[in-house]
């Protein structure tokens, strides 16, 4: 994803300071990304494991910013959820304490 340089600047809310503009405007395409998804999945497991999936695979499998991302997605049954499997992908013991 590239920022368009001739667009207007993106505001960035307060709680997203920390963010440069091109990853805050990944992170709210991927909340769209899964608002949309989420839309079609009427099936509640269906919303969790779409939501898990793209969480793991969009940060890299890297833990911070994967429970970052599942847990302001509202879900904290899926931060849980995407936490063990990290656990048990690259070992309890490589996880932040």
């Amino acid at each position: 994803m590239k920022l368009d340089p001739a667009a207007p600047p993106l505001e960035i809310p307060p709680a997203f300071q920390q963010l440069d503009p091109l990853a805050y405007a990944q992170f709210s395409h991927t909340f769209e990304l899964l608002d949309d998804a989420n839309r079609e999945a009427s099936f509640h497991p269906a919303k969790i494991y779409v939501i898990t999936l793209t969480a793991l695979l969009y940060h890299d499998f890297e833990f911070e910013p994967m429970r970052v991302l599942t847990t302001n997605f509202g879900r904290d049954t899926v931060a849980a959820i995407a936490s063990a499997i990290l656990g048990a992908y690259c070992g309890a013991h490589n996880l932040p304490a």
